[in-house]
């Protein structure tokens, strides 16, 4: 009995920590949806990359801004594959991908290397104690650093990836770690200190933060003789001697007094003659909406200072360019170029609506559930009848969510960890997580509380009755009037209907930020779309811990989940098994559910292996070296080639993967594959 028990725990160990083959369902406009955390450059300067909590990573042309690649790696439940750190080698070859990564299947952390040019994984660094804050390359490409949760930080040879050396006694979170040129290593920790290693990585000195404890970010000068100080927990910057860490001077705040992590990120430019800085510092522009800033002073920092009102959230992130331009990377997310005169060269953002306004009165709802309003911040009201497809540009008349009904009160809930209901203290939210909205139903005795990740129901006592997981922040909270359903906001810009019987999820809307494309959307995948907006949303396909996950789009599999009917059907039955099922008995085609056929289904797919990425083509041809992915049911039989958008040549499909294909007459013309 003893050993039949003995067993029975591996194979509960074995299942706890496998990887969910399940096709998952993930919204992609072209742009990070979700908190972006880092930005990284190339030593030339060619490259950006990106990481984003909507657990993807991109790559960019950083003089145009343009998407060369979007970099998935496998994910599982609602914090598996966030990713919070990434660096590009110096070469641009390799992308560093690491974060809430690897944990739910190996029960500890990895950090993966990913090529640049192919998306694929090349190599997984795993047995990391905990979560990935930072990692960064060194100026010559021998070594990459990964600063930790808790743990201190790891340094890796790149030549074979092992671990070289351990920085440990740390009391906290390593959020920051700098290269010095010439050698060595600085790293920034919420212990409230700052140390400093030779190049050898030998710690030579350490010292305690002088303006906060929360020490977030570092940043050497090119010649590696000032380091820069920045803090999430106080309102000021320091440039230290980057010998013994003693303090040389204070750039100026002004302004920025009173602002708790205001210039908390920093960087010198290249030429170490202006020191940059951005944070949650923020200021009304010239037609009232408030940016966040970034600040340039001049003389390394010693000098005056000029202001750039740019980013629409909290600036995570800040690196220089070797062409004297800077690259700018805001929570929201948005990214930007600023060149060496201080101009925006590029600006982009993300095509998501943003529900995080404080008044949460213009998000409503009709009694069945099947009608909604919101006003995006600072923008004008919309409405949306689902069962019309009809979206308005009007203030919908409709309820809105409130904190006081039929005798039942909640107070104290907005950006709370205690809310109360009725004076009782709530209980059940999870450590650190922060109520962003609540409503109450007719009879004041069901409360909806949707917090930084799940959505709660709770009693007029404050006894939870259940809890969902959500993929993002619940930024606002409306319960039909039928009592039937409860419509969420969140961060991630989309709406999304759940069950009060049971929290389970019904529904998904996706507007894009300009107010004509949409998706509604079931768990099951389910869908139906605007023109143009098919593509907002994606199957994600895991293929292994070690394996690049494979992504199609919805439209791929049109035949089957192109369900209109299904998603009417949801606000008859409020149960999306039931809508299927009733769904199905009208229609008069054969209809198969569930997801298993997807990956018997799969549409062929292509990988360019040369040239790389984002290459300007001259010559009047180019070579293309190919991969075909095919399955053996369905094999490609031609492939299309575009340049500059514009059909140019048929290519019959064959074992060879290299093709010559004529360019064009112009130069520098950009070749594209489909």
């Amino acid at each position: 009995m003893k050993r039949l028990i003995t067993i029975l725990l591996l194979a509960v160990s074995c299942i706890a920590f496998s990887q969910s083959a399940e096709p998952i369902l993930r919204i992609e406009t072209g742009m990070h949806i979700a908190k972006s955390n880092r930005i990284s450059t190339d030593a030339a300067g060619k490259y950006l990359l990106t990481s984003s909590q909507d657990k993807t990573s991109r790559l960019w042309d950083a003089s145009t801004g343009t998407l060369l690649k979007i970099f998935r790696i496998p994910i599982g439940g609602i914090t598996e594959g966030k990713i919070y750190a990434c660096a590009l080698s110096t070469d641009g070859k390799i992308a560093a991908l690491g974060g809430l990564t690897g944990d739910e299947w190996d029960d500890s952390y990895c950090i993966y290397l990913v090529s640049t040019q192919t998306g694929n994984i090349i190599h997984r660094i795993k047995g990391l104690p905990t979560a990935i804050r930072d990692i960064e390359f060194s100026p010559d490409g021998r070594w990459m650093a990964a600063g930790l949760s808790d743990y201190g930080v790891r340094i890796f040879d790149t030549g074979g990836w092992g671990e070289y050396k351990k920085f440990e006694g740390y009391g906290s979170d390593v959020y920051n770690i700098a290269f010095k040129p010439g050698g060595g290593i600085a790293t920034a920790c919420y212990d409230g200190k700052i140390r400093i290693y030779n190049s050898r990585f030998e710690l030579l000195t350490e010292k305690s933060g002088l303006g906060g404890q929360q020490v977030y970010s570092l940043a050497f000068n090119p010649m590696g003789n000032l380091l820069a100080v920045g803090y999430n927990d106080a309102a000021v910057v320091e440039v230290r001697d980057a010998a013994d860490l003693s303090l040389l001077y204070k750039p100026s705040v002004k302004g920025a007094e009173n602002e708790i992590s205001g210039l908390l990120v920093l960087s010198f430019s290249a030429d170490g003659s202006k020191l940059y800085a951005g944070g949650g510092f923020q200021k009304p522009d010239k037609d009232g909406y408030w940016k966040r800033v970034v600040r340039c002073w001049s003389n390394a920092g010693k000098g005056p200072y000029s202001d750039l009102l740019l980013m629409k959230n909290t600036i995570l992130d800040i690196k220089a360019l070797p062409n004297g331009s800077m690259a700018v990377l805001g929570s929201y997310p948005d990214i930007a170029i600023i060149s060496s005169s201080d101009d925006v060269n590029w600006y982009m953002s993300a095509g998501n609506n943003d529900y995080s306004t404080i008044d949460k009165s213009h998000f409503r709802i009709n009694s069945t559930g099947s009608s909604i309003g919101f006003t995006p911040y600072l923008e004008q009201a919309y409405s949306f009848d689902v069962l019309q497809r009809k979206l308005l540009g009007e203030q919908s008349l409709f309820p809105s969510p409130v904190e006081a009904n039929a005798g039942t009160t909640v107070t104290e809930w907005q950006t709370s960890l205690n809310p109360t209901i009725n004076g009782k203290r709530i209980l059940f939210l999870e450590s650190g997580e922060k109520c962003r909205s609540t409503d109450i139903n007719n009879n004041g005795k069901q409360i909806v509380l949707g917090a930084d990740w799940s959505l709660y129901l709770s009693d007029n006592n404050a006894g939870q009755i259940w809890k969902t997981s959500l993929p993002g922040e619940a930024s606002a909270v409306n319960i039909s009037g039928n009592d039937k359903v409860v419509i969420a906001a969140m961060k991630d810009g989309s709406i999304r209907w759940y069950s009060m019987a049971d929290g389970k999820e019904l529904l998904a809307f996706y507007l894009h930020a300009d107010k004509k494309r949409w998706m509604l959307f079931t768990p099951s995948g389910y869908y139906d779309a605007s023109p143009g907006a098919e593509d907002f949303l994606g199957w994600h396909l895991n293929n292994g811990p070690d394996n690049a996950p494979s992504f199609f789009p919805v439209s791929r599999f049109k035949e089957k989940y192109y369900r209109p009917d299904i998603i009417d059907a949801i606000f008859e039955t409020y149960k999306e098994e039931e809508a299927i099922t009733l769904a199905n008995s009208r229609s008069t085609k054969k209809i198969v559910t569930g997801q298993s056929d997807i990956r018997q289904k799969l549409p062929p797919t292509i990988t360019i292996n040369s040239p790389s990425n984002g290459s300007n083509i001259s010559s009047n041809t180019v070579s293309i070296s190919y991969a075909i992915n095919s399955p053996d049911d369905a094999p490609a039989k031609n492939l299309r080639v575009l340049v500059d958008g514009r059909p140019r040549q048929r290519i019959v499909a064959q074992r060879l993967r290299r093709c010559h294909i004529p360019a064009s007459n112009e130069s520098g013309v950009r070749p594209f594959w489909r």
